[in-house]
C-alpha cells in the first residue's frame, strides 16, 4: 500500500472501514442482548418500531436493529 493510498484512501476503503465499525458496534450490541437475563426479542421489536414512530431516525437505531436480527436468525437456526 503506497504513502499516498494511505493519506487519501478510496470511497470503497473508507466505506469498509466505515461498515467494519458498525459490524463490531453490532457484535457488542448483541453480545449484551445475549447476556441479559430479562431479553425479550418481542418487546425489544416492539421497542424499536416505537422509536421509529416517534421520529428517530433508522441510522440512530440501525445497531440495535441489526443485533436483534442476530439474535432472532441465530434463534431461528439453533445455533
Amino acid at each position: 500500500m503506497s504513502i499516498f493510498s494511505k493519506l487519501f484512501p478510496s470511497y470503497n476503503s473508507r466505506k469498509v472501514d466505515n461498515s467494519r465499525k458498525i459490524v463490531s458496534q453490532i457484535n457488542t450490541h448483541y453480545e449484551k442482548l445475549i447476556s441479559s437475563p430479562s431479553f425479550d426479542s418481542v418487546k425489544e421489536s416492539d421497542n424499536l418500531r416505537t422509536r421509529i414512530r416517534n421520529g428517530e431516525s433508522p441510522d440512530d437505531i440501525i445497531v440495535e436493529a441489526y443485533s436483534l436480527v442476530k439474535y432472532v436468525m441465530k434463534t431461528l437456526s439453533n445455533e
